[in-house]
């Protein structure tokens, strides 16, 4: 009994050093920690201002539909797709073209979006 005591203490310090270790791209999300209130699983770039009264939500037999708008203040739309493109795999997307992302059932994209001056990014996640 004491040996899966010691291996099982072995397995959690193993766990804990590897969730720590993490990488460049992981701590930035981290760093900053905020995400979309209604895709918890995306990270809220810095210089992105959420418009919670533009989030759609959607639930359907096949999947969720989520759309999400962000206002965009003082950075490019490359900084935002280098940012994304670095990130979501990290979440489990996989890059399937220029802004489009897949996970499991899921595909993610991603447009941008001008209103007389006002430049937005809208993220909208739904079934294949």
């Amino acid at each position: 009994m004491k040996h899966i005591y010691i291996v099982f203490f072995i397995l959690i310090a193993v766990c804990c050093f590897s969730i720590s270790k993490g990488n460049s791209a992981q701590e930035v999300v981290n760093l900053d920690g905020r995400f979309f209130v209604s895709l918890q699983d995306i990270p809220l770039m810095p210089g992105l201002v959420e418009l919670a009264d533009q989030t759609l939500v959607f639930d359907k037999p096949e999947g969720r539909i989520i759309e999400v708008v962000s206002y965009i203040q003082g950075i490019s739309f490359d900084e935002i797709m280098s940012y994304y493109e670095s990130v979501l795999p990290q979440f489990g997307w996989i890059k399937t073209g220029e802004k489009f992302f897949v996970r499991g059932d899921e595909l993610l994209q991603m447009c941008f979006e001008n209103h007389e001056g006002q430049v937005f990014l809208r993220i909208t996640v739904m079934p294949k």
